[in-house]
């Protein structure tokens, strides 16, 4: 397990290397201001400077045994690790086929959120309606269960038992 993680620290600190390389060869050629008015160019600075950032504290902070892993529990690197991700973003941005793919799942994921938007508007209406049919108190709780029993309904899941409870 231990020489596993060790491979793998040791691929991650090559791309971030090889990343490290390509950033400071772009800002020579392009100069700074230039550099600075691409937007992709804020997450390559971004991905390169986290990868620094962890291998040095990989180097200040040797590794628990207990745990498995390097600088123990800190947030502030877990925040480091999630830029890291964002490699994948700077491999992915010279292969068009899947800049397509991803456009069409940020468009389909802003219509399901208006979807998710609109269901939520008629959930509220009929969360309402059935308050003031059933003419229940009008404290917080109440809302919360009414709006819990209008999803239960709306889902089909243990319907019959929830409309079986409140005739």
């Amino acid at each position: 397990m231990i020489e596993r993680q060790s491979q793998l620290e040791s691929l991650n600190d090559i791309f971030t290397y090889l990343f490290l390389v390509e950033f400071l060869l772009k800002l020579i050629g392009l100069g700074i201001t230039e550099y600075l008015t691409d937007n992709s160019n804020y997450i390559d600075m971004m991905v390169v400077i986290s990868g620094l950032i962890d291998i040095e504290l990989r180097n200040i902070y040797p590794q628990n045994k207990q745990s498995q892993s390097y600088y123990g529990n800190i947030p502030v690197i877990k925040i480091i690790k999630i830029f890291q991700v964002l490699r994948i973003l700077k491999i992915l941005k010279n292969m068009t086929i899947m800049r397509n793919i991803l456009i069409g799942i940020y468009d389909s994921l802003v219509k399901i959120f208006y979807v998710f938007v609109l269901l939520t508007v008629f959930i509220l209406i009929y969360m309402i309606l059935g308050m003031s049919v059933i003419k229940e108190s009008e404290s917080l709780s109440e809302h919360l269960n009414a709006f819990y029993l209008v999803f239960q309904i709306l889902t089909i899941e243990n319907w019959n038992s929830a409309l079986y409870e409140l005739s």
